[in-house]
Formats: C-alpha cells, structure tokens, sequence
C-alpha cells in the first residue's frame, strides 16, 4: 500500500527520502546503516554551506552597521552646522523681509 498525503520531502535529505533510501539498498554492512552514509555526506556539504553564507551575512551586517553609524555622524553634523551658520537669506522676521542679495 503506498503512502500518500501531505508528506512530501522538500530536500533529498528528509525524513521520506531516508526511508526510501533504506529501502532501495541492499544491507550489505553488520548495521545494515551504510545507506546513511551518502544523506550525512550532503548533510555536512549543506551545512558547511549554510557556515559560509551566515559568516557572509554577519560581514553585510558589520557594514550596515558601519554605514548607520556614518550616516548618524553625517546628520549629526549637519544639524550643528544648521545652528551654527548664519544664513543671511533669512532676513527680519519681524519686519517680514526678506534679504535676497
């Protein structure tokens, strides 16, 4: 009787395609676990990979954090010199004017 249903297994390496692969190699070991061997080989190449792709993501993170920190330096330093240049376009507030050279 075939097994159906909402058990389908996204990677080669799940719990379906193990029972699978125990199932279509012969016991040729005392264990009779051998067919474990290649699913732990791909195991360990994912994992290997997934190692390498968070170390990239930790070095994007480094950097955005970097560039969050120049960019608050940036603003902080605009907004002092906001206060601290005069700017003569503004002219008289309480006359109204303005002094556009």
């Amino acid at each position: 009787m075939s097994r159906s249903g909402g058990h389908t297994p996204l990677r080669r390496v799940s719990q379906g395609s193990l029972v699978g692969l125990r199932h279509s190699q012969a016991f040729s070991g005392p264990t009779g676990l051998e067919f474990l061997g290649q699913a732990l080989v791909d195991v360990c190449d994912e994992t290997e990979q997934m190692f390498l792709n968070m170390e990239e993501l930790d070095r994007i993170s480094d950097g955005m954090e970097q560039l969050a920190h120049n960019l608050a330096g940036y603003m902080q330093a605009m907004r002092i010199n906001a206060f601290c240049v005069e700017w003569p376009q503004v002219g008289d507030t309480a006359a109204g004017t303005l002094d556009i050279p």
